[in-house]
């Protein structure tokens, strides 16, 4: 057996070393590199570091578009340090100035579009559905433009966002699950509909529906880890032949 095609438990089992979650794995080995990421990045001028961040932005967002993955794919660890790159550039040397934060709208909003016609015209006419414009360049400098405007906005504190926002993890977790993943795009991947419009609201709604569903799913996870610690602590204090009280530990 191949060591890159490992059983399907094996992968659950152990998804960073084979590579399932890739979001994951790379965020991890971006932590990894960090002191020394920090380390470089942070002794260079202005100049030196728009000369690296463009080197970066070339070979890990330009060449995976071509098909060039050598040094990074269009999901990979040369992109997801690259992002972490630009974003010290901006906390480093630009200045959050109203005409600043309306280029980063138009650059959104510009790179949206060029990613929706770019879908639009291989999916509609060419009839191609595995497409990778929405990784690379394009993806990244949205990404840079929406970056750039929230963290312009004031601060605002939502215990209904917090909270929707700490189970967002578990619903990327559950849908890219090796025995997950599979049977659930076969049951989204509305092969049948040749309408680009219906594509996207059916499309949207199957989104929100399991992430709704996902979120539920985690719900009913963190009660049974609230209820399986106060059990344990619980049969901690009865084979210790102590007294238990909710006022001795938290639960």
């Amino acid at each position: 057996m191949p060591l890159n095609h490992a059983p399907n438990i094996l992968m659950s089992v152990m998804p960073i070393l084979f590579n399932h979650y890739w979001f994951i794995t790379a965020y991890i080995l971006l932590m990894l590199f960090l002191p020394i990421i920090n380390k470089g990045l942070g002794g260079l001028n202005k100049g030196e570091f728009k000369y690296v961040l463009a080197i970066m932005i070339v070979i890990c967002s330009i060449f995976p578009l071509l098909k060039n993955n050598v040094a990074s794919e269009s999901v990979g660890l040369g992109i997801v340090i690259t992002s972490y790159a630009i974003g010290m550039y901006i906390r480093k040397f630009v200045k959050l100035k109203p005409i600043l934060i309306l280029k980063a709208l138009i650059l959104l909003l510009v790179n949206l579009l060029i990613i929706y016609s770019v879908s639009f015209y291989d999916i509609v006419y060419l009839k191609f559905r595995y497409i990778n414009i929405f990784t690379g360049f394009f993806a990244l400098m949205a990404a840079v433009g929406l970056f750039v405007v929230f963290i312009s906005l004031k601060p605002r504190y939502s215990s209904s966002i917090n909270k929707l926002a700490g189970h967002m993890l578990a619903v990327y977790l559950i849908t890219e699950n090796i025995f997950v993943i599979k049977q659930l795009w076969k049951f989204v991947s509305f092969k049948n509909i040749a309408d680009y419009k219906l594509v996207n609201l059916y499309g949207f709604l199957s989104v929100l529906l399991i992430m709704l569903i996902c979120y539920a799913i985690d719900l009913v996870r963190e009660k049974i880890f609230v209820v399986s610690k106060y059990v344990f602590i619980r049969f901690k204090y009865y084979f210790r032949g102590e007294k238990y009280s909710p006022t001795d530990e938290k639960v």
